[in-house]
């Protein structure tokens, strides 16, 4: 049979394949711009007041709607989003069913959440002050084992975190107050719902009214000059009549004037110093990154029960993301594969390390294993913390042989 040829001269089946090569081209391009390009932060929902939200649960399941509460928030796939669904009322107890996938809240107020996955939302140039405040859905905590999420605060970089979001709840009501001047993000590091209180921009601070009113005080100063023209006044005392008493009666009043000029002149050295105060703020943008760092305690592995268990332990975690597992048969790292199908989500932090474990059943009797405790770190770096073969655990028996 002849291949079918269209008008380029091409066979069809060769433009398909052209075709199929370019889709995927795009849908890299696509999933690598959805974890390098940021979100405006017009994109978020921005409300006066931020609403109440609780949690319910998620699929299977049918979950009422608690007094207080006006709407259900419901998590679905294709696409990804958060809609708002009103439920079915029957008996004055409104409820909703989940789906498959689905998860589930109560909430009241302004409850238009914004989707956002794997993306940097961008926050502009915020000024020394300016607060933020967010409400966050679906950021999964210890209920959850942690789902491998870990958002966090960002300046100039999205990529290199500057406050991490720890102990992480299923509604998350977050506000920060920016420390210093500069471009920063809010990076979600998996799928979330996010809505925002406008950001609120710091009062101007009463410290400018000091120094415009210590201004004013320098010009009566300035006039002490022609108090100290009494000078002349003393040439009329020459002349013994008494009809020039009066005139210096009249010269005591700017004598009596002289003496609380001088104190004027004690104040104005102290007015010029509050000036120099506008200038401590300055330091302030001292912020320096925390440092990646794992403390690893101890890593074992045991043949057990036709398997291989894996355990590790740490002393700390910082910047940690999860781990993976690997595996050789030669003892050569660069013969391994991964044995992990998804991350191990990290759980411990910079003060409490966290234990671990794994069982790997894909494995033969007879051969001598390696594995390589692998740690990826949340700017999606790696490095291996870890290697070790395994042990025979159990009774060994030996046949008995009688005579």
């Amino acid at each position: 049979m002849k291949p079918v040829y269209n008008v380029s001269g091409r066979p069809y089946w060769k433009v398909l394949q052209i075709g199929a090569v370019l889709a995927t081209a795009f849908l890299l391009m696509a999933l690598f711009s959805v974890h390098t390009q940021a979100q405006s932060l017009d994109d978020l929902a921005c409300v006066e007041t931020l609403p109440s939200v609780v949690y319910l649960g998620e699929y299977p399941g049918t979950y009422t709607l608690p007094d207080g509460y006006s709407t259900f928030v419901v998590k679905r796939h294709n696409p990804f989003r958060f809609d708002l669904d009103a439920g079915q009322t029957s008996g004055g107890v409104t409820q909703y069913t989940t789906a498959d996938r689905e998860r589930v809240w109560a909430c009241t107020g302004e409850c238009d959440f914004t989707a956002f996955k794997y993306v940097p939302i961008d926050l502009g140039e915020l000024g020394t002050g300016a607060r933020i405040d967010f409400v966050v859905l679906d950021d999964d905590g210890l209920a959850q084992n942690n789902d491998q999420r870990r958002d966090w605060w960002a300046v100039d970089d999205p990529m290199q975190p500057y406050l991490i979001v720890e102990d992480q709840q299923m509604v998350e009501d977050l506000s920060f107050t920016v420390p210093f001047e500069g471009h920063w993000y809010f990076y979600a590091a998996d799928s979330i719902g996010l809505i925002t209180r406008c950001v609120q921009l710091p009062e101007p601070t009463p410290t400018e009214t000091p120094t415009a009113t210590s201004t004013p005080t320098l010009t009566p100063t300035s006039t002490v000059l022609p108090t100290n023209t009494v000078l002349p006044t003393s040439t009329p005392t020459i002349t013994p009549m008494p009809t020039e008493t009066p005139t210096a009666t009249s010269t005591e009043t700017p004598v009596a004037t002289d003496t609380p000029t001088a104190t004027p002149t004690a104040t104005n050295t102290p007015v010029v110093l509050p000036t120099a105060v506008t200038a401590t703020p300055t330091p302030i943008p001292t912020a320096v990154h925390p440092p990646t760092a794992i403390d690893l305690v101890s890593f074992t592995a045991t043949l057990h029960g036709g398997g291989t268990v894996l355990l590790w332990e740490t002393g700390s975690e910082v910047q940690t993301l999860g781990f993976q597992l690997w595996r050789s048969t030669t003892g050569t790292r660069t013969d391994a594969i991964q044995v992990t199908t998804t991350l191990i989500a990290a759980k411990g932090s910079a003060n409490d390390g966290a234990d671990y474990s794994y069982t790997d059943m894909a494995i033969q009797q007879g051969i001598h294993y390696t594995y390589w405790l692998q740690e990826v770190r949340l700017d999606g770096t790696t490095q291996d913390v870890g290697m070790v073969q395994p042990q025979f655990s159990g009774m060994l028996y030996l046949p008995l042989i009688a005579q």
